[in-house]
């Protein structure tokens, strides 16, 4: 790392030094940031959710992002949605050029 500044320092005019402390961090941590496209559930309620992750559709759902949202695994989306039909709550998907009914 100490070679990289070196040669930023002799080839830039000028090193920002929240790069400096950016490469520190990185060398000492990796990388601590990622961003990454996800597909959100968002639910009425908390008790909607906790049937959910109850149910057999447990293992298509990720992180909690709260009491009333949960990542959904990629490919997941449709299961999801008859899980929850299968529980007596209707969902609807609407992303980008898709929407419930159409296939995935």
């Amino acid at each position: 790392m100490s070679h990289l500044l070196a040669l930023l320092r002799r080839h830039a005019p000028a090193v920002p030094p929240s790069l400096v402390k950016a490469l520190e961090r990185w060398e000492e941590q990796g990388t601590q940031a990622r961003l990454e496209q996800l597909v959100v559930l968002r639910l009425s309620s908390p008790e909607i959710l906790k049937e959910l992750r109850a149910s057999r559709a447990t293992r298509f759902l990720g992180e909690p992002l709260g009491p009333t949202a949960i990542i959904v695994h990629a490919g997941a989306q449709q299961k999801v949605l008859v899980a929850l039909a299968e529980l007596g709550y209707l969902g609807e998907a609407v992303f980008e050029g898709w929407r419930t009914g159409d296939r995935l």
